[in-house]
């Protein structure tokens, strides 16, 4: 994604094709979804399991969003917006569950993980699932799956990791 202290204010992403016959260098280049701009922005731009979707958790000190967008992993377009939230303060991290109908988000200031039921793939819908399954447990919690298929969540400063146990679970994911 482009944009930040060395490029102007920018919606596009640039996508090259890898195949069986090495990396191609003409890329694609979607101009799609938020305008993001400034050096004080920070996060992840994860793309699911299954090459599908692609969420972008950016946050900073203003303009904070997630966004959820679908990559076509043969042409790599990537179209169909959808903001997940805006209200957040300094989101950061995001990942997908292993069956890839479940996001979550974790935030910098004050520690939260948000949950999302990404199955109906409408925006309003996906809001209201909108679930705080970690409120202030983890000062900067990072989110990323495993090999287990569990999601594991960097703790600042705590020595050990946290974990969500059953990241496909909507009703309970389970995490410790």
């Amino acid at each position: 994604h482009r944009g930040g202290e060395d490029f102007p204010s920018s919606n596009e992403y640039t996508a090259y094709l890898l195949d069986s016959s090495g990396l191609q260098m003409t890329p694609v280049i979607s101009a799609v979804g938020m305008n993001y701009s400034g050096n004080n922005r920070f996060g992840y731009l994860r793309a699911s399991h299954d090459g599908k979707k692609i969420c972008s958790s950016l946050g900073g000190s203003s303009n904070t969003t997630v966004e959820l967008l679908d990559f076509d992993n043969c042409t790599g377009i990537i179209s169909n917006p959808i903001s997940i939230t805006d209200n957040f303060n300094y989101a950061y991290s995001c990942e997908f569950s292993p069956n890839n109908k479940v996001l979550y988000v974790g935030l910098v200031l004050g520690g939260a993980i948000y949950q999302y039921d990404l199955s109906s793939g409408i925006q309003s819908i996906i809001a209201a699932t909108e679930t705080n399954i970690a409120s202030g447990s983890d000062p900067k919690p990072c989110v990323q799956m495993g090999p287990d298929y569990k999601i594991y969540v960097a703790r600042n400063g705590a020595g050990y990791l946290g974990v969500i146990n059953n990241p496909n679970s909507v009703a309970n994911p389970d995490y410790v």
